[in-house]
């Protein structure tokens, strides 16, 4: 999955943040950090979030290819269907092979049914 413009601008702001870590001498006594492992602890867990969602996303993904409705979807979330497709539309739907679509014929005109 390609990365996002601010995808990328926080990579690059991590980046940063990780080589200043690395330039930290434990000796230096105007330094107020002691040890900068809560800040390292703190990347890893922006960089874990990111992943889980682009995992999440791919996920959703799946799920729409193989014909889930955004109601189970939405279910599985704790979320409205309504809130689960406005956040995962704009995810592409994963397909191996293409899913052919049923012809007119066979598909109930909901016009026609009686409720």
């Amino acid at each position: 999955m390609a990365m996002t413009n601010d995808e990328t601008n926080e990579a690059d702001e991590l980046a940063a943040a990780e080589a200043w870590l690395d330039s930290l001498h434990p000796d230096d006594r105007a330094l107020t950090v002691d040890d900068p492992a809560d800040l390292r602890g703190i990347g890893a867990a922006a960089l874990a979030i990111e992943d889980a969602r682009a995992e999440l996303a791919a996920a959703v993904a799946v799920a729409r290819a193989n014909g889930r409705s955004w109601g189970a979807i939405g279910m599985v979330l704790g979320i409205s269907k309504q809130a689960a497709r406005e956040r995962f539309l704009s995810v592409p739907e994963q397909r191996d092979t293409p899913v052919s679509r049923p012809s007119s014929e066979s598909v109930p005109d909901a016009r026609s049914s009686s409720y």
